[in-house]
């Protein structure tokens, strides 16, 4: 074997070697890319985020929507006890509106408010048990409370 023949078996294995090389690269291409799409998949679903686990009171309250029962007290001197009615109902929307259920309302026809409690003391026994068959979180009342009535 001549040195012409001994560089042409170098060429070409020189060949062989570069497409192997070219191929092996693809290759490794290749997984690398279904890889990364596979990672891509992976991301697609966070386990646990839907699911309420060690959660204290105060969280449980921001999750769950707060549950009232709405007061109000009408005198014939003022309004009408369809106006009376009517407010309440306002009152319904816009306690609805920030997020609350509202569970029940009450109207006591009274001359003026109640010092102590704003509705008589028989409405207040009624109203008590109202609120804790309701499981009521909040009384909404449709006037303003002095600080003696909070």
């Amino acid at each position: 074997m001549d040195a012409a023949d001994v560089g042409g078996v170098l060429a070409d294995q020189s060949e062989v070697l570069l497409d192997t090389n070219g191929e092996e690269r693809s290759r490794e291409s290749h997984d690398e890319q279904w890889q990364e799409r596979e990672s891509r998949n992976a991301l697609k679903h966070v386990a646990g985020l839907g699911e309420m686990q060690d959660v204290t009171e105060v969280e449980y309250r921001k999750v769950r929507l707060e549950r009232v029962v709405l007061v109000g007290v009408w005198s014939s001197r003022d309004t009408t006890q369809a106006e009376a009615e009517e407010s309440l109902r306002e009152l319904a929307a816009l306690a609805e509106t920030a997020g609350a259920v509202v569970c029940d309302g009450l109207l006591q026809h009274r001359i003026k408010p109640d010092a102590a409690t704003y509705v008589g003391s028989g409405k207040a026994r009624e109203l008590a048990g109202i609120v804790a068959q309701d499981e009521a979180d909040t009384i909404v009342v449709d006037d303003d409370l002095p600080p003696s009535q909070r």
